[in-house]
């Protein structure tokens, strides 16, 4: 018990793990950054919503060049019906601000990451009062 006070109180020992912690995932993130072809970084699902969010900031729409879930004769584009659009919104504005191409969506992945750990860090504390 006195262990895991130490941990959630703040200090030196949180500030410490949450730095060792951040750095652990930026080696991992590196590592693989270093080591894989992007056709092994990037899922098929990837390429799809950075498509479809870069097609919403080029003015085509909520639509993609890539026939996925439509049984249909192509004919360009494609209205996309496999995402919600607010994941394709938030990956094509990144894109448009930062000219990242599908590296993104790792930048909105991080972005979750780290309000996820945040707000479970805040929700921590008030239930611990």
């Amino acid at each position: 018990m006195r262990i895991a006070r130490q941990l959630t109180k703040p200090g030196p020992v949180r500030t410490g793990l949450a730095l060792a912690a951040f750095a652990c995932f930026g080696l991992v993130w590196g590592w693989t950054r270093l080591n894989a072809s992007p056709v092994d970084l990037f899922s098929p699902d990837s390429y799809a919503c950075y498509l479809i969010g870069k097609n919403l900031f080029s003015g085509h729409g909520f639509s993609t060049f890539a026939i996925r879930d439509l049984h249909d004769t192509p004919a360009w584009p494609l209205p996309s019906r496999s995402f919600a659009p607010v994941l394709p919104f938030l990956v094509g504005l990144v894109d448009w601000l930062g000219g990242l191409g599908i590296n993104s969506g790792v930048v909105v992945n991080w972005v979750f990451f780290l309000g996820t750990l945040i707000t479970v860090s805040f929700l921590g504390r008030a239930l611990d009062k």
